[in-house]
């Protein structure tokens, strides 16, 4: 089914941003070498492409539609359909030296550091290479801080259409921004989220970012997240998966210096027949960097996750220190999860560990509560939110935290054991 799409980017070529040519037609021949990666590829093992493929989903067209959901206050950039829109948009409250730019305006001025950003990548961030068509550009100049959230708002809206949107971030030295990516659909429509960021931290600077995918219950979501740090930067990210049919979030770290610090976090609540997935890889490519992950899941009904997480220390990395944690709870009989958690260490001067639980809500605290007067589901609902809460104490901003944390519990599934949630 490859096919469908290589035949996408001839139509589309003539009508796409210019300025990459050569960086479009070097990633759709990756595209087509390596097609959509099967479930024999140990990094797509439990995520089944071959529903998207077999979809054949158009590329996505602008649209002027009207938006009612509540959007976020400024500083915030909305795209519809995956592209831009200025007057759902407001960027007043920047600080000084941080800009937002869209991806479309950008394309054909498209610098080195832009375009090394965009290179390289293989199945579906390879087609999002070809087809891309917006995103956002955020930059920031070496001492810029940006303390307020900034927002970025992608909205479905069409059926049967893939939107590849691209995120280039690029900090400069001693710089700080706080991010919240948010990803919204309506439920009875099937569209495809492809979504790339790439994000480049100087020295030292400090990025924050949230993640909040909540797409359409029959969507698809595949996104990555590629992450370098120079000496002494710290990047802090937090996810937090709601929506699709089938979703997954991708999170490659490299260290490019000594020094360097990354929190990899998240909360994923599957029900239904929802399949969510989380994969990570921290390459500790430098000396004397830390890094922590703890994902938690909560899974009921009949749905299915998976937590692949990687840490490689390479053989100067000495002095590394990384720690890596998983653990998910089952309501239902029907719902499975599968955890890998891996360590590849080449250097011998390092602290690492990592660990993984899978279990129930515990009967006697649940017995212990509903003998103080508490009906069973508000029980459970007590004893879930207790065992997610600690993920979310990692999310810095109070705002960010409190809004995040309140889309979480208005979906937490408290059905009885063993029911659909």
């Amino acid at each position: 089914m490859t096919s469908v799409y290589l035949d996408q980017f001839a139509a589309l070529r003539g009508q796409l941003p210019g300025g990459l040519d050569a960086l479009r037609q070097a990633a759709i021949e990756r595209f087509a070498a390596s097609g959509f990666p099967s479930q024999k590829t140990e990094r797509w093992r439990y995520t089944a492409l071959s529903p998207i493929a077999r979809a054949g989903f158009k590329p996505a067209e602008p649209e002027a539609a009207a938006v009612e959901m509540p959007l976020p206050e400024a500083p915030r950039a909305v795209f519809v359909n995956g592209f831009f829109r200025a007057d759902l948009s407001k960027l007043s409250g920047l600080g000084d030296g941080v800009s937002v730019t869209s991806l479309a305006t950008a394309w054909a001025a498209a610098d080195a550091p832009l375009r090394k950003a965009i290179a390289g990548e293989d199945g579906p961030a390879a087609l999002n290479g070809a087809l891309m068509r917006d995103g956002a550009l955020i930059r920031l100049a070496d001492g810029a801080v940006q303390e307020r959230p900034l927002h970025l708002v992608y909205l479905g809206a069409k059926a049967d259409v893939a939107q590849h949107l691209r995120n280039v971030i690029i900090t400069g030295a001693d710089s700080r921004l706080v991010l919240a990516e948010s990803y919204f659909g309506p439920d009875e429509t099937a569209y495809w989220t492809n979504a790339v960021s790439n994000i480049t931290l100087g020295k030292r600077a400090v990025v924050r970012h949230v993640k909040h995918q909540a797409d359409g219950r029959a969507a698809f979501h595949i996104a990555l997240a590629e992450v370098r740090l120079a000496a002494g930067a710290r990047y802090d990210n937090f996810a937090l998966a709601l929506g699709g049919a089938t979703a997954r979030n991708e999170i490659k770290v490299v260290f490019d210096g000594e020094g360097g610090d990354c929190r990899l976090n998240g909360v994923y609540l599957a029900a239904g027949a929802q399949r969510l997935d989380a994969t990570t890889v921290i390459d500790h490519a430098s000396a004397k960097c830390s890094s922590r992950q703890l994902y938690k899941g909560v899974l009921g009904g009949a749905a299915q996750a998976a937590f692949q997480g990687g840490v490689i220390v390479r053989p100067d990395a000495q002095e590394t220190d990384a720690i890596q944690a998983n653990h998910n709870l089952l309501l239902s009989r029907d719902a499975e999860v599968a955890s890998k958690p891996e360590l590849e260490i080449h250097a011998d001067n390092v602290k690492c560990a990592h660990g993984s639980t899978v279990g129930e809500l515990d009967e006697t605290m649940l017995f212990y509560l509903q003998a103080r007067g508490l009906e069973k589901n508000v029980a459970r609902g007590l004893l879930i939110e207790g065992f997610v809460a600690e993920v979310f104490e990692e999310i810095a901003d109070e705002g960010l935290r409190d809004s995040l944390k309140a889309a979480a519990l208005a979906r937490l599934p408290h059905a009885p054991r063993g029911e659909q949630s």
